[in-house]
């Protein structure tokens, strides 16, 4: 299918190249001092056939710091890990920068992920603009497609 066709909405037999045009765009920052855990969400989400209708521009930080200094990037989604550094600079804790990001950008949709349950935080930070809590778990990145796929549809 060449260029003008796209322009002009001709159908074609090239189901790939047509899906490609249709796929939505996310520009995603995963936050999360674990590489290995980002690696793997990442590789979720650009190889997971019921993601599919999104094309990811991934963007990994290891810590808040990094995240706040490229929040110029205007991602549309930031996941955020809850837990980390080694837990005793409160500054480097996912509620710290999630209260950081929302001062310079209170519409920034973000959803933080930790492996424990912590309903009374998770409270203060949803009244915050908090999009949503996943739990690192069996079943985190069926609940990540979920979530991004009702934020997007």
């Amino acid at each position: 299918m060449s260029l003008l066709d796209l322009i002009l909405g001709k159908k074609t037999d090239n189901s790939k190249s047509e899906s490609i045009v249709n796929k939505k765009k996310l520009k995603l920052f995963i936050v999360d001092d674990n590489e290995a855990f980002a690696r793997l969400t990442e590789n979720h989400l650009l190889h997971r056939d019921k993601l599919s209708k999104f094309d990811f521009e991934i963007l990994k930080y290891n810590n808040g710091e990094e995240c706040i200094q490229n929040l110029f990037l205007n991602p549309d989604l930031i996941l955020l890990d809850y837990y980390m550094g080694d837990g005793t600079i409160k500054e480097q804790n996912g509620d710290e920068i999630f209260k950081r990001i929302v001062e310079i950008n209170p519409n920034q949709k973000v959803v933080m992920l930790s492996g424990l349950e912590e309903s009374a935080m998770v409270k203060n930070l949803t009244k915050m603009g908090l999009r949503d809590y996943i739990i690192k778990d069996e079943e985190m990145f069926e609940n990540l497609r979920k979530v991004i796929t009702e934020m997007y549809q």
